[in-house]
């Protein structure tokens, strides 16, 4: 199923193009442009902070539409009518779509790096007063742990995005409405982050989780849950009547 998914995204490649394109754009939207701030001193990592706040509002929505197009052909009956089981279906678009995800964060990540390297004087400066870091938060830091943060960045956005493109799919599995999907899918996604909600607020690296500590529940283990909660839930359906 792993080499039959890999070669349908390859034969994909310019919806995954577009889709990387556009991210592309999501990102330097949220990374580089948000850190003009007058009078103060931006700096690499800023991009990490600032672009972890808002990617659930920006990339984890746009993950949604990119998996209906992606995954859509899954369905078709052609295509069902080969497989022995009904949980065959649904187990090969959880692995087409945790592989989108992976290239996705694979892609965001690279893109937030080399903004983070190229597009600043500095790619720290967090100990400094005239740093965006103590504008919002009114403490500065003399060093911090980088792996932990580039690994926290890197699963949330993994997590969002493979929680968000599967959430759609579940959806259209049971009720074969992929405009139902989008819409529960995109209302959830956004009624969190509005509300600051910890399952998705708390999953990012923004400035008060380096005063504050990450939590490794919100950032790891609750995303793998959710997860696996619908992966199992999908694979207990057993009527086809979503042709």
């Amino acid at each position: 199923m792993i080499k039959r998914a890999l070669k349908e995204l390859l034969t994909e490649w310019r919806v995954m193009l577009f889709s990387l394109f556009l991210m592309l754009i999501i990102m330097l939207g949220l990374s580089l442009f948000q850190t003009d701030f007058s009078q103060l001193q931006s700096c690499g990592m800023d991009a990490f902070a600032l672009s972890s706040r808002w990617m659930a509002s920006g990339v984890f929505i746009f993950s949604i539409f990119c998996s209906i197009n992606i995954n859509k052909n899954n369905f078709k009956p052609q295509r069902v009518v080969l497989s022995k089981k009904n949980s065959s279906v649904w187990n090969y678009t959880i692995i087409k779509t945790v592989i989108m995800s992976l290239i996705m964060s694979m892609f965001i990540f690279m893109v937030t790096a080399i903004i983070s390297i190229t597009c600043f004087e500095s790619f720290y400066n967090w100990d400094l007063s005239e740093s965006v870091f103590y504008h919002f938060t009114g403490y500065r830091m003399n060093s911090i742990n980088y792996p932990i943060i580039f690994i926290a960045y890197f699963c949330q956005a993994f997590f969002g995005i493979c929680t968000a493109a599967i959430a759609p799919m579940i959806i259209f599995w049971f009720f074969k409405s992929y405009g139902v999907g989008a819409a529960i899918s995109t209302i959830v996604i956004l009624a969190g982050d509005v509300s600051g909600s910890e399952f998705i607020y708390g999953q990012n690296v923004y400035y008060d989780k380096m005063i504050n500590g990450m939590d490794s529940r919100y950032h790891f283990i609750f995303p793998v849950i959710v997860l696996v909660i619908l992966m199992v839930a999908g694979s207990l359906k057993t009527k086809r009547d979503y042709l």
